[in-house]
This record gives C-alpha cells, sequence and structure tokens, in this order.
C-alpha cells in the first residue's frame, strides 16, 4: 500500500504520510477459532509477521508495524524488533541483497479453499478485529516475533493507536 493517508503512530513519534508504497516480503499468518462453546467462531490466536523472506520487498525484511515505520523513515531498532537468531545470522554472514520480485494476477493466497479465503477475507475486512473486537474470543491472545504474548484488552488498546490502515488506505494483504 502507499503511505499517502493520516498519520501514523509509532512509539512516541506520529509521522506523517511520505507518499513511499510499502511492499512486505511474504508473510506467514495464523488464526485459529474457537471450535465449540458460546465463542464458537470467535479468534482465539492471530500470530501475524512471521517473515518467510526478508529478501523480498523494500521494507528491508520487515512486516507490519515495523515494515511500516521503515516506509515512514523510522527504521525499528534490530534489538528490539527481530528474533535472536536473525541477529545472530546477520552478525557473522554477510547481507544478501534484495531479490528483484514481482508480485502480479499470478499471486495467490495460501489457502485455496473458499471457505478459509472468506474467514481470511472477514478478519481483514474488520482490521484483524479492531473495528469489531466482537470476533475476538474473551481468551484471545496476538502474537508475533517481536511483540506479544499480548491479551485481548492490551492488543486491541496497542494497535488501534498506530492507525496503520488511516496512513495506508490501499493496504493489499493478497487475498483473493
Amino acid at each position: 500500500g502507499t503511505f499517502d493517508g493520516g498519520p501514523l503512530q509509532l512509539r512516541s513519534k506520529v509521522m506523517e504520510s511520505n507518499g513511499r508504497v510499502m511492499n512486505c516480503p511474504p508473510t506467514s499468518v495464523s488464526i485459529t477459532f474457537a471450535t465449540d462453546g458460546s465463542e464458537k467462531g470467535k479468534i482465539i490466536k492471530l500470530v501475524t509477521d512471521m517473515v518467510m523472506d526478508r529478501q523480498i520487498g523494500n521494507t528491508h525484511g520487515y512486516s507490519g508495524i515495523a515494515g511500516a515505520a521503515v516506509i515512514a523513515g523510522e527504521e525499528p531498532n534490530d534489538f528490539l524488533s527481530q528474533p535472536p537468531l536473525v541477529l545472530l545470522g546477520r552478525f557473522f554472514t554477510a547481507e544478501l541483497p534484495p531479490l528483484d520480485e514481482h508480485y502480479g494476477e499470478e499471486h495467490l493466497p495460501a489457502f485455496p479453499d473458499t471457505v478459509m479465503i472468506q474467514l481470511a477475507k472477514d478478519v481483514v475486512e474488520t482490521n484483524f478485529g479492531l473495528d469489531n473486537p466482537d470476533l475476538l474470543s474473551a481468551k484471545f491472545s496476538y502474537l508475533e516475533p517481536s511483540m506479544g504474548p499480548l491479551n485481548k484488552r492490551k492488543y486491541l488498546e496497542k494497535f488501534s493507536a498506530y492507525g496503520v490502515l488511516d496512513a495506508v488506505r490501499d493496504m493489499d494483504y493478497g487475498i483473493m
């Protein structure tokens, strides 16, 4: 997406839009839904920003909030945002150049099953539950490599403040 919308809140800084396009690397997302009880169908666990190939994109291998920070001109601190093994690997090996990858119409989501695609669309359309917290279970937890686990209250507080979708209004998650 393009950072051409409202301001982006990153830590204690507010970053104004700069018109840069954000192309994140391919990222794995895991969503676990409750299958029984009074919370059947609600999200009980969300794991995001598990980058699969740091060489792709223009965010220096970051995804999510950290990728938005790169595009906003505020490079994240590696020691706060990268797993320890990644940091060690970067210290002991030479940096690989980014790959020249292009995503077109042939790029498909990892789950071709129509039911899973619709569930994914529903999650994205509600801004990962931020716009409709009722989709999140009372036992909800959020996890990513540099953050979490966060319970429902902390997740809603933290991510509502960022304003990523207001800042990058044409965000495309690659869901058909």
